[in-house]
């Protein structure tokens, strides 16, 4: 469910985000070398060798923020970058928005995407769970919780509130 992010939030912050959309519309992120990308945007995006290029370490991140997509050996920047790069193009609020509905399982950012695989939506899976614990008034809720309950409910994300107050019900 998680296995997109791998502890780099810090890329996941909008104003960050913003940076990096700016740096991909002007530079090809797939071949651009670590002093430039680290320059423009402020983050550390390591290892730093020579022939070490930050695609390499950072392509699933890039392309599950929607930033970009693979075009042969091409990283080209998304509409949503463009927006992002654009101040005033795009709130935080309709950037998440985008993004419960673009992050997928599987993803196209990982290995092993299979476009004809039924897809599943683990945020909006998470914010049905939190909203239908909420009603319940069920104030507190882990990580763990929400990753237990995606895996073994079998949830897409697209099912109705009540379908997520019987999970709530079913995993408390």
């Amino acid at each position: 469910m998680w296995s997109w992010d791998q502890g780099r939030l810090d890329y996941f912050q909008f104003d960050n985000l913003k940076k990096i959309a700016r740096f991909a519309l002007k530079h090809d992120l797939r071949s651009e070398d670590h002093d430039a990308l680290v320059g423009a945007v402020g983050l550390p995006f390591s290892p730093k060798q020579a022939a070490y290029k930050p695609w390499r370490n950072y392509a699933r991140t890039f392309k599950s923020m929607g930033l970009v997509y693979q075009n042969g050996a091409v990283a080209e920047p998304t509409v949503i970058a463009t927006l992002l790069a654009d101040d005033g193009s795009i709130t935080t609020d309709e950037y998440f928005h985008f993004l419960a509905e673009y992050t997928s399982s599987p993803s196209p950012a990982l290995q092993g995407w299979d476009n004809t695989a039924d897809l599943r939506y683990p945020l909006i899976f998470a914010l049905k769970f939190l909203l239908a614990k909420a009603a319940k008034g069920l104030e507190q809720t882990t990580l763990s919780e929400i990753g237990s309950a995606y895996d073994a409910s079998g949830f897409t994300g697209e099912e109705d509130a009540t379908a997520f107050e019987a999970l709530v019900v079913s995993t408390t």
